[in-house]
């Protein structure tokens, strides 16, 4: 970005300056407070277990002493944030953190490898630098000592001495990722910083806005001379190149929501290093700016994390209440399943009984059909013809009668008896044909 040269004159509004000083004043000694309050509540226990780790402007967070357990990416423990303001209920979370490398990531349960919403190096003082010593206290307690565990890469001082500097090279690989750029932006903005063309800024422009403004700085009336605008013009347009470097990074790490906030504030930025360029500010109000907006950014960041945060609890738990809906049906249809297939069972068995059933009578009836008709027929069997002859002879007054019988004999006689035996069958077969049987059953 080149900025015009044109200096357009500006007076200075006493009242305004009065304003921002005091409001920076309340912040630090609000931060002050906060920073007491985290140091004096570190060792206070709850009742459940619950020890209290510090507040962050917008809710109180505590670390559940027994869930510090090891990880395979560190140490993981459940911590719970409680809203300040009371309207909202707490909510908790697993973190796992690397002791050595002073790593954090969050997660919404055990079953996820990898942060949603935050992966970062955190720098030492922060409420989280807090969180992290905390937990690893705990789990050396428990466990084992965490040995040689180097500070996270202190955060980056861009306030520079009066004295030359030496010039060192800066690789990208000595940085890690931060809360909000990428290793290779912290890398070029350190380079920037440590060039001779931007030393006639040194004291008089916040380099890290991440750190308290001294008063002298926020009180500083003049405007940039004329050696110091091109000063203002190479590190704008050398500080637009750093930001680029990790333009990626911040939509694939911050997500969309706080990628725009932060291209939003990289607009801002520049604009007010335009107006100090230009001459309408002085350093101090330029100072006092670039902090406001950073801090409006910041704001802006951690609401989009904590709507996120929320939108991501009401999820998981509409997707617990949706899988037990799902759990249910599936039992239920389960159970449905099982009653159909149990009253199929019920009726093949009813049917099975009702066929032998049947059967049964069937066959006790023809039992009693047969034998009926084995009597009826062998009732219709003729008799056996008797050709009796009988002879009376008459000596002295005495008779002798003899009666002899002529049956037949041989070939007649078992033709007779197999005429007989056919007669009796065909009446058996007709008494059954009337009955209702098949004769070929």
């Amino acid at each position: 970005m080149t900025l015009n040269s044109d200096s357009i004159p500006n007076k200075y509004c006493k009242r305004e300056e009065a304003v921002f000083t005091n409001l920076f004043k309340l912040a630090l000694i609000a931060s002050i407070g906060i920073a007491n309050a985290q140091s004096e509540s570190r060792s206070n226990d709850s009742n459940d277990g619950w020890r209290l780790i510090g507040k962050d402007g917008w809710s109180t967070r505590y670390l559940k002493v027994d869930s510090v357990r090891p990880a395979p990416a560190g140490v993981a423990y459940s911590i719970r944030y409680d809203p300040i303001s009371g309207k909202s209920p707490s909510w908790e979370r697993t973190a796992i953190v690397n002791c050595l490398e002073r790593t954090r990531y969050e997660i919404t349960n055990d079953s996820e490898v990898e942060s949603r919403q935050f992966k970062a190096t955190i720098a030492p003082g922060s409420i989280r630098s807090t969180e992290i010593e905390m937990a690893c206290e705990v789990f050396a307690q428990k466990h084992a000592p965490v040995t040689a565990a180097p500070l996270a890469t202190p955060p980056i001082s861009h306030e520079r001495p009066t004295e030359a500097l030496t010039q060192v090279p800066v690789s990208a690989a000595q940085f890690s990722d931060t809360a909000y750029q990428s290793k290779e932006t912290e890398a070029c903005l350190l380079k920037l910083i440590d060039d001779a063309k931007i030393r006639p800024l040194t004291g008089k422009l916040a380099f890290d806005l991440d750190k308290p403004l001294p008063i002298d700085m926020l009180a500083n009336l003049t405007k940039a001379a004329p050696k110091e605008k091109a000063a203002l013009n190479f590190y704008s347009t050398e500080w637009q190149r750093c930001q680029e470097l990790g333009a990626d990074w911040r939509k694939r790490k911050l997500g969309p929501d706080i990628a725009a906030l932060f291209s939003a504030l990289q607009v801002d930025l520049s604009a007010g290093l335009a107006d100090l360029y230009a001459g309408q500010i002085s350093y101090g109000s330029a100072a006092k700016l670039r902090a406001k907006q950073w801090i409006e950014f910041k704001n802006g960041a951690e609401a989009t994390e904590r709507r996120h945060s929320a939108q991501a609890a009401e999820n998981e738990k509409q997707r617990q209440i949706q899988m037990q809906k799902d759990t249910a049906a599936a039992q239920e249809r389960a159970a449905q399943e099982r009653s159909r297939q149990q009253a199929e069972v019920n009726q093949r068995q009813a049917e099975q009984d009702r066929i032998a059933q049947r059967q049964a009578n069937e066959q006790e009836r023809k039992s009693r059909d047969s034998d009926a008709c084995k009597s009826q027929a062998a009732a219709a069997r003729p008799a056996p013809k008797n050709d009796s002859q009988t002879t009376c002879t008459n000596f002295g007054g005495i008779v002798n009668c003899n009666t002899s019988s002529a049956q037949p004999s041989g070939f007649a006689a078992g033709f007779a008896r197999g005429m007989a035996n056919i007669d009796e069958a065909r009446s058996f077969k007709n008494c059954m044909v009337a009955r209702g049987w098949n004769p070929k059953d």
